[in-house]
């Protein structure tokens, strides 16, 4: 490529750059605000939303003592749990979003960045053994507590897969955050 070729596509370049800046109405104040979302922002706002979800899905849990859905036996029980199970795995994700935020990438060395990354996600797997045996149990007693209705027990049923899914989805998110911050 010739001198003039070049200076002639970075006159190019240019000349489409300010096209799409004026396009999107970007100033020159503005140019340099975008904040690019780190691998470590992921996990931040990831934890921070299952917190939020917990703590208002255990709020919700005490819904189901009014609802008179449940069996004797159940119709207190499960509530108490469900909310116990769901306060518990907020509390966990906000203990791993405040393990994360002491994360400062700009200040800390590499080692220690990549040593506190995989602290959390050790605490991470801990978590997810606490929890889902907890959950396994708390779906046993849902379809004991509606073990003769098979509507409710198809619906379980669906909503587990569901839930089965969404889950393992999160969790390769998860991990694959995790991993990019083991690697930089």
């Amino acid at each position: 490529m010739t001198d003039q070729e070049l200076r002639s596509a970075w006159l190019d370049t240019q000349a489409r750059l300010d096209r799409i800046e004026k396009h999107l109405n970007i100033t020159e104040n503005s140019r340099f605000d975008f904040n690019r979302r780190t691998s470590l922002d992921n996990l931040i706002r990831r934890y921070k939303l299952f917190a939020c979800l917990g703590g208002g899905m255990a709020c919700c849990s005490f819904g189901w003592m009014n609802a008179r859905i449940l069996p004797a036996p159940y119709d207190h029980i499960l509530p108490f749990l469900m909310a116990g199970y769901f306060l518990l795995a907020a509390l966990m994700d906000l203990f791993l979003m405040r393990e994360l935020k002491a994360i400062n990438l700009n200040t800390m060395s590499v080692s220690t960045v990549c040593k506190l990354v995989a602290k959390s996600k050790k605490i991470h797997h801990r978590c997810m053994a606490i929890l889902i045996p907890i959950c396994a149990i708390i779906l046993a007693l849902m379809i004991s507590a509606f073990v003769s209705n098979t509507y409710m027990i198809v619906g379980m049923s669906v909503g587990a897969v569901i839930g089965l899914a969404i889950g393992i989805l999160q969790y390769l998110k998860f991990m694959d955050d995790y991993k990019v911050l083991s690697e930089d």
